[in-house]
């Protein structure tokens, strides 16, 4: 059976470098062949790993090696024997939104309704509102990602929704006069925007900008809908998360960081282990990534100022005496300091009202006040 097996493979073009690795791979008979993968896209990602067990293709860039005629061989090889053109995916899981639709990088208006409406019929229960739909340049970025497989972390202040977009532009317009060139190329999609305004620290701003780059993985085909949003409620969770005295909840600053670093990790699962997103987005859920960057900060104490023992503790201010008056005038002394000098004056004291009016006092020469006669 085995020579049989080599033979059909020879006879399809293979080289002898292939069916030998083939064949060291365990694949002895052509129906594990054709079921080991499910779709093409597990097909690919096996392309790229299988480059490393041919000496001849190992220098190869990727981009050359799944476009060399060797790959072709190999594709139309297991096409011919899964049975199928395009075989269909195994689960809805992975499910690429995109199906049919070849759209550019720089695709319009009509390119977006057209993703929108394929969004809906594979996730009917999806509500999608303009403070979570992606603009359309922030799709452009996304979709340019899934389709050249560059997966890189973008910046929260560069994902708009439609409603964001709209209030940047509306801002710009009363600020300034745009010419017909700048509208224009907004209304294309051509002009990279970004939030002008203070993030702020609402856990609810933040949920709507997740949620918003969770629909555009989804629309762009770089990831089931459900994944990105469990990603994005344990994200929300540990950010307003309360804490005790003497520690404090990270700030949106050290919330964007954080959401850079584990997201960094989930493309780095997808381009160096060749796993599909979904499969990295469960692997940082599962394996909890946020409580090593989204755990409580101490909260800073001020340095102790006078009047502050060592322990923080403020002691009870003393009590300021009044000054003494005197006759004589302020004088500078060698240091530059304020000093006065002369005779201490005496403070006038108060009449006794009771004695002046009536000569009598019922306190007597207890009396604080003066009798004068």
């Amino acid at each position: 059976m085995a020579c049989e097996w080599s033979k059909a493979m020879g006879e399809e073009g293979l080289c002898e470098e292939v069916i030998e690795a083939i064949l060291k791979m365990g694949f002895k008979r052509k129906a594990s062949f054709a079921h080991a993968f499910v779709d093409s896209n597990r097909f690919e990602d096996w392309l790229t790993r299988f480059k490393l067990k041919l000496v001849s293709f190992k220098d190869l860039d990727d981009a050359e090696w799944l476009t060399s005629p060797t790959c072709g061989d190999l594709r139309a090889f297991w096409k011919k024997s899964s049975g199928e053109e395009l075989p269909a995916p195994a689960s809805a899981k992975h499910l690429p939104l995109l199906g049919s639709l070849s759209l550019p990088a720089k695709f319009g208006a009509a390119g977006r309704e057209a993703l929108l409406k394929v969004f809906e019929n594979n996730y009917p229960g999806a509500a999608l509102t303009p403070e979570t739909t992606p603009c359309l340049p922030y799709l452009q970025t996304i979709q340019s990602q899934c389709q050249q497989k560059s997966w890189a972390w973008v910046a929260w202040r560069r994902i708009l929704s439609e409603a964001a977009l709209w209030d940047v532009q509306s801002r710009k317009a009363g600020t300034k006069k745009r010419d017909l060139t700048e509208v224009l190329a907004e209304a294309a999609g051509l002009c990279g925007e970004e939030w002008d305004l203070d993030m702020g620290g609402s856990p609810h701003r933040i949920f709507q900008i997740l949620c918003t780059r969770a629909h555009a993985y989804a629309l762009c085909g770089g990831g089931h809908l459900q994944n990105w949003l469990t990603y994005t409620h344990k994200f929300i969770s540990h950010y307003s998360r309360k804490y005790g005295a003497g520690w404090r909840a990270p700030n949106p600053t050290e919330a964007e960081d954080a959401d850079r670093e584990v997201l960094t990790e989930v493309f780095k699962q997808v381009l160096r282990d060749g796993v599909f997103p979904d499969t990295a987005l469960d692997c940082v859920v599962r394996e909890d990534f946020f409580r090593h960057y989204l755990g409580p900060r101490p909260r800073l104490v001020q340095k102790a100022l006078p009047g502050l023992e060592e322990d923080f503790v403020v002691k009870k201010p003393k009590r300021r005496l009044p000054q003494p008056l005197t006759d004589g005038k302020k004088q500078r002394d060698n240091q530059g300091k304020g000093k006065l000098t002369g005779e201490p004056k005496q403070r006038a004291q108060s009449q006794c009202f009771a004695f002046k009016k009536t000569g009598k006092c019922a306190i007597g020469a207890d009396c604080k006040f003066q009798h004068a006669e």
